[in-house]
């Protein structure tokens, strides 16, 4: 009878209760070194990624802003006056600010645009207009062939019979009894909550269309704050010429004040707003962006801070990572060369 092990054989033996615990452990710390080492570096990219797309959040929307800042108060010269004053369809600063928003964005014109006192958690609007063509607009199908349009893409109404300003008109002159059609853009631009998340966002309103003022475009969300000052130049009414027009005897900027210091300043007392803003022939401005949840960590149980657009550190407690991002720009049809003699002026009609 065979026996059932050979003698030079001994059975198979297996691992012990505690070699397979020992295994296990080992294998486990591994493996929890190696997802924390992941965690920490998605973590990482995640921040990155949120704090580079704040920069190109702020960037596209002041690149969106500057387009129109720089256009302000643009009008093509018709015909030329006494002493080099320029007649032209649009007459006006082309601009107006409000430091806490405007009271009602939907105003028929820029002037009567009136502010919010106090502070804003969302900051300052503007408003910018220009005489629009097909060079500085975006073209659409109107009921008579292509029309310029305003911030939302809504084709503009045409303007015409516009009378001409006749006073003292140079030999062989045109004196523009009346003028061709025209189309005058208007933008406003501010900062309101939108979509399902309510994420603050950079809005514009334009004047295209029947119905000039209303349904608000989103343009760039994650636009938390805007901040706006403006640069100021020297100069005066001039009543041989209009006295809505503001005669600038150096187009350099003589200070930075807010919305509500050229609005409010003594020295220009009695004059329209419409003549106290055609001193401003620069914009600067602050963005703040905010980044999604999670976007900004404690880091050994500190807060995460950023410097905001008065230069002040300031906490974030609320996960959301944020930045801020600036521009200064020129108001092309205000910072130009200037006679010393007859000024410049925005002429008008």
């Amino acid at each position: 009878m065979t026996p059932l092990y050979p003698p030079h054989r001994r059975p198979a033996r297996g691992r012990s209760l505690i070699e397979l615990m020992v295994a296990i452990l080992i294998g486990s710390l591994v493996l929890a070194g190696v997802l924390i080492i992941t965690s920490s570096t998605s973590s990482i990219g995640r921040r990155a990624d949120s704090l580079s797309g704040l920069t190109d959040t702020g960037q596209t929307a002041l690149q969106l802003l500057a387009a129109d800042v720089r256009m302000a108060g643009y009008s093509i010269p018709r015909t030329y006056f006494a002493a080099g004053y320029t007649t032209k369809m649009l007459a006006t600063a082309g601009i107006r600010g409000c430091d806490a928003g405007f009271t009602n964005n939907a105003a028929a014109t820029l002037n009567i645009l009136t502010c919010n006192g106090g502070a804003s958690a969302s900051g300052a609007s503007l408003s910018l207009s220009y005489e629009a063509d097909e060079w500085n607009s975006i073209l659409v199908n109107g009921d008579t062939g292509p029309v310029p349009t305003d911030c939302r893409g809504i084709g503009l109404v045409p303007i015409t019979g516009q009378q001409g300003n006749t006073a003292r008109p140079l030999v062989a002159q045109d004196s523009m009894s009346e003028s061709p059609a025209y189309w005058r853009v208007e933008n406003r631009y501010y900062i309101a909550n939108s979509g399902p998340d309510n994420e603050p966002t950079l809005m514009c309103t334009g004047n295209g269309g029947d119905a000039p003022f209303t349904q608000p475009q989103p343009l760039v969300r994650g636009v938390e704050r805007m901040v706006i000052t403006y640069g100021v130049s020297r100069g005066a009414i001039d009543a041989s010429r209009s006295e809505s027009v503001l005669v600038i005897d150096n187009p350099g900027v003589a200070s930075y004040m807010t919305a509500n210091e050229i609005d409010t300043n003594a020295a220009w007392a009695g004059e329209p707003t419409d003549v106290r803003w055609q001193r401003v022939v620069s914009v600067r401005v602050c963005l703040v962006t905010r980044g999604g949840p999670g976007s900004a960590e404690k880091i050994d149980t500190e807060n995460p801070s950023y410097f905001n657009c008065e230069g002040v550190r300031t906490s974030i407690t609320d996960g959301l990572a944020r930045r801020t991002v600036r521009m200064t720009m020129n108001l092309r049809n205000r910072t130009m060369s200037v006679d010393s003699t007859a000024g410049i002026g925005l002429g008008g009609v």
